[in-house]
């Protein structure tokens, strides 16, 4: 594209951009910089690319391979021809591209990002698009997914505490909340929080621990109503059920990967399927699910396993009555269950 194509399209609202091409010479992705630009219209964003990971005939190469996050030491132009080979050796010398999130799209609604630019995301970017209502992050790339042995991970992003903070210097576009932590306050740090987003999807090898669950999707989304999680890493079904009782606004819809739990397991965390909920209040309640006391105490939230045979309700307070053979009893006698 032209490097000047954004500065011409000030009123530019919808911008999708996708590229199949698997097989690149490095100095054509590099040459293809564009310059800033004020799009302060613009409302949806899809940046689709689509390389191929790993070394090629031609030298054609995945950018990870020359190119360092924003943060990191960028490589030297001998250790770039080094690492791309000797096709490249005798051209000009190669850089990394620059990755910046310091974006200002403050009518942007709608972003979808795959590949490199989901792999390099910052969240740091959402202080300037203070609109941001669903957020598409796709880190899948052809060498992670293997759809015969379905194994995944070749690259894998790992989120952290420093994914939460950003500098007190930069200008929050939502008017963000002041971190609360002393030792972020005098690291002059300040919390990203996006109060505009209602749906967040993170596909591939993200990696988030138990901990980390609630300071990103509570933290940084306090007004999320659906997430969606596709592959992830490092956390448990333990963390997940935790997290949802303890958010203060509870989800409408949460997608997870995980397997279904064992019968033991929803003994033990408090889970029930919704259609042996909807059984039980007719039960009780004279048939409508309404009354008599019928009504069990559910959380609101919908939790959809990999399987998606049916929809999870988790129990207000684990039913220490619960046993797990009448779990199973339950079930087998059940097609709804």
């Amino acid at each position: 594209m032209d490097p000047n194509i954004f500065i011409h399209c000030p009123n530019l609202v919808d911008l999708k951009i996708v590229d199949n091409t698997k097989r690149y010479w490095l100095e054509e992705v590099f040459e293809a910089r564009c310059r800033p630009a004020l799009l302060k219209k613009l409302k949806y964003l899809d940046l689709n690319l689509d390389l191929y990971y790993g070394a090629q005939q031609g030298g054609v190469r995945h950018l990870e391979a020359v190119g360092r996050g924003q943060g990191e030491e960028a490589e030297s132009a001998a250790e770039a021809e080094e690492e791309v080979g000797e096709d490249f050796s005798q051209g000009e010398a190669l850089f990394p591209p620059l990755w910046t999130w310091d974006w200002y799209l403050p009518s942007l609604v709608h972003l979808v990002l795959t590949s490199e630019f989901a792999y390099r995301f910052e969240f740091r970017m959402l202080m300037g698009c203070p609109c941001l209502n669903a957020l598409d992050l796709d880190i899948t790339s052809e060498e992670d997914l293997d759809i015969i042995s379905g194994d995944y991970g070749q690259h894998v992003r790992v989120i952290t505490e420093n994914d939460f903070f950003a500098l007190a210097d930069m200008k929050l576009c939502d008017g963000g909340d002041a971190n609360s932590s002393s030792e972020a306050e005098e690291a002059g740090l300040q919390r990203i929080v996006s109060h505009s987003m209602r749906t967040l999807r993170l596909a591939g090898s993200w990696h988030i621990t138990d901990n980390f669950l609630l300071p990103l999707l509570t933290g940084t989304f306090p007004e999320l109503f659906t997430w969606t999680e596709q592959r992830w890493k490092g956390y448990s079904l333990i963390g997940l059920i935790h997290a949802i009782r303890t958010v203060e606004y509870p989800w409408f819809e949460v997608h997870v990967d995980l397997p279904e739990p064992s019968r033991e397991e929803m003994v033990e965390l408090g889970l029930i399927t919704e259609g042996k909920r909807r059984v039980e209040e007719e039960k009780v309640g004279g048939g409508d699910g309404r009354g008599g006391g019928g009504r069990m105490e559910v959380l609101d939230t919908c939790v959809y396993f990999a399987a998606y045979t049916d929809v999870y309700k988790v129990l207000l307070a684990v039913d220490l009555s619960r046993r797990v053979e009448d779990v199973r009893e339950e079930s087998d006698s059940d097609p709804e269950y």
